[in-house]
Order: C-alpha cells, then structure tokens, then sequence
C-alpha cells in the first residue's frame, strides 16, 4: 500500500520566490527551503529545466542541515553560462522516512527568471513650434517590465508580470513634455527592468532656436547595483538650485516630513510581519513577493527624493497591503504593537501615525457592552412600562 497524502514530507521554499530574477552580470544561484513531517529524512536533490522543459542542470544532490527541529534543504548553483532570458524552473525532490516507517518521496517545483539584457532606450529631444520642451522616447524591453526616469521623476512604467512570467517583449516610442527649467540641461536618464539598468545623459537644449537641431542619445548599460555618482546628484542638486521661484512652484513639490515619517514606519511594519509570516495571514500567497518590490520602490523613493504625489502613492500602496495582514490566532503580538496595546501611545520609532490611537483593551470592551445593555434596558422600561 503507498503513502497516504498525510505520510508525505511537507516542502517549503523559501527563496528563489515567485517573482525571483537574476540579472544580465549574475553568475551564481541557488535555493533554501525547510522540510517538515518526516521521521527521517535520507536525501534531498534538485534539477534545473527551462521554459521548454529541457534540463539545463543535471539532477544534483542538494545539502541538508539541521538545527532543532528545523530541518533545511539548500544548494548553489552556476549559471553564467546561462544567456538565454528565459523563465526556469527549480524542481526539488526528497527522500524520506515517513513516521509510520514508509519510505516516500515528495517533490515540489519553483519558477525563477534570468534577464540576461537590460533595457534598451534611445530619446532624441524633438522640435516645438509653441517653445515646449518635448522629448521623445524609443525603448525596448525582453522581460516584461521597464520604468524610465528623467533624473528623479518618473515619466514612464509598463509591467505585463500580471500577464505572464515567460519572456515577453515590451516596445515602444512615446513624446513626453519636460519642463521648461531643464532647457540648456544635462539631464540624467535611468531605465531599469526586474534586474538591470541603463544609464545615460544627454544636454536638452532651447526648442525656440532654430539652429538647435535634435540630439540623439547613446545609451550606456551599468550593474543594477551601481549607485548614481556624487557628480550626478550634485548635478541634480544644481538644476533645483537654478530654478526660479515662479517656475519652481510649477514644477517641482516639497515632500512633507509628515508623509516622509508614514512612508517609513509603513515599511518598516511591513518588513516586520514579511519576517514574521509565522505569526500572520495574507490571503494571496502570491502578493508576497509584489510587497517585497514595492518595499524596494519605497526605499529607492526615499533615497531618490521624489515628489509629494509619488510618495502619496506608494503610502496608499503599502496601507493597502498592510490591511491585508491578519494575526494568526495564538500569536504572539509583535513587540512594537505589544507596547502600544499597554500604554495607548504612538510608537513614533516603529509604526506609522495612523499606530498611534490609543486601544481598548478586551476587559474595557466587555465592560462597555455591559453599560450599554444596561442602559438600553432603561429607556425600553420607561418608554413601555412606566405611563
């Protein structure tokens, strides 16, 4: 007689996740997950496949250790000879010893991207017979996703993941409008996709003289992990010093510390329960990896300085995340929201404002009800019985 479903080792992978993406300079990958309901657990090995479903790295034994009872499969792997951009899959398949004494196997699969190509993007500045500063935009994207900045303001961003994982190509040729402050500018360009980046500038000159003709940019790919340079932002620094006060009113907005404080403690409580998914539930499994990007984009949001309304919109973003989350019955309440409980104050260090309401406390809640009946049967006795 074969196992029973309940015999079965249960399988969790932790990393590479849903979303996971290695870009165009990665050369090493790998895997961790753990491994629970098993008497005993005698090997654990894995096999790489493509979108295909050819094998791309024979099946190889993957590495076990234990502490307590946590118990961990995980394995690296090469993949600097791998070029193509495509979508993998990591099958991991392992041997136990169930607690009823049956020998069982169990396997488990996770998808994963390689992006060997980072964006493609060509902007030539564009004649205007009215004096409007008008760019326009020529860009190529293999894996499904591209945004493009004009140094710290975003004027473009197409995402198909919704769609599907498997390369898809995004391209397109788009005129944008820039302000009239950049003109006689060197401006900083950024595209990034999933994993790369691109990088380059190009000067913007006045569109009311005729002798200025478009100039065509060369664009230039750099590692994800660069950082911009400190000429580069002192340079961005400086175009914000030259506007005037009219112009600037029109164009540029200061973000409010208040906003600047919420965006952070939202981002931090996320952190917090992505770490502690022991203790919560979100309903779709598959939103977690989309709340670890758009954790990312905030903290690029706040290093970069952007404007009000972007930082309004990632506030949004992230509160309707964070609603989604429930504490699992049983759990413990973090240490952040466990003092706030006690004491009724903001945790200003650890949580967002909207934290900071002081919160009743069962006993007071009951007591409460018990007042209300109280008085609701007042009022039914003289309204009824009293003449």
């Amino acid at each position: 007689m074969g196992a029973t479903t309940k015999e079965l080792p249960l399988i969790t992978i932790n990393y590479p996740g849903v979303y996971g993406i290695y870009g165009e300079n990665d050369e090493i990958a790998g895997f961790n997950a753990e491994v629970k309901n098993f008497k005993e657990i005698h090997r654990a090995e894995y096999i790489i496949r493509n979108s295909k479903g050819e094998v791309i790295k024979e099946l190889t034994p993957a590495q076990i250790s234990k502490l307590g009872d946590l118990t961990k499969v995980y394995g690296e792997y090469d993949i600097k000879d791998i070029q193509e951009s495509d979508q993998y899959n990591l099958e991991l398949i392992v041997y136990t010893l169930s607690d009823n004494d049956k020998l069982v196997k169990q396997q488990i699969s996770r998808p994963f991207r390689i992006d060997r190509q980072a964006p493609k993007v060509n902007i030539q500045q564009i004649e205007s017979q009215d004096g409007r500063l008008l760019i326009e935009v020529d860009y190529e994207e293999d894996m499904n996703y591209i945004e493009i900045f004009v140094n710290n303001h975003q004027i473009l961003r197409e995402d198909v993941t919704y769609d599907t994982l498997l390369p898809k190509m995004i391209k397109g040729k788009k005129v944008f409008e820039l302000p009239k402050v950049l003109i006689g500018k060197t401006v900083q360009i950024r595209a990034y996709d999933d994993a790369n980046q691109t990088i380059f500038e190009m000067e913007l000159k006045d569109p009311t003289q005729p002798e200025e003709t478009t100039q065509e940019s060369e664009t230039t790919t750099e590692e994800t992990t660069e950082e911009v340079t400190s000429e580069e932002t002192t340079q961005n620094s400086e175009i914000t010093e030259e506007v005037d006060e009219k112009e600037q009113d029109d164009h540029t907005v200061d973000v409010s510390p208040r906003n600047i404080e919420e965006l952070i403690g939202l981002i931090k409580e996320l952190t917090y329960k992505l770490a502690h998914l022991d203790q919560y539930r979100y309903p779709n499994a598959l939103s977690i990896e989309s709340i670890h990007q758009q954790i990312e984009v905030a903290k690029r949001a706040l290093n970069e300085k952007t404007n009000e309304e972007s930082i309004n919109n990632l506030i949004e973003k992230l509160k309707a995340y964070n609603r989604e989350f429930t504490l699992k019955s049983g759990a413990a309440i973090p240490s952040a929201q466990k003092s706030s409980v006690e004491s009724g104050k903001s945790q200003s260090n650890n949580l967002p404002p909207q934290y900071g309401h002081s919160t009743i406390s069962i006993s007071d809640l009951a007591m409460y009800n018990l007042w209300y009946l109280l008085i609701l049967t007042i009022e039914l006795v003289t309204d009824y019985l009293i003449p």
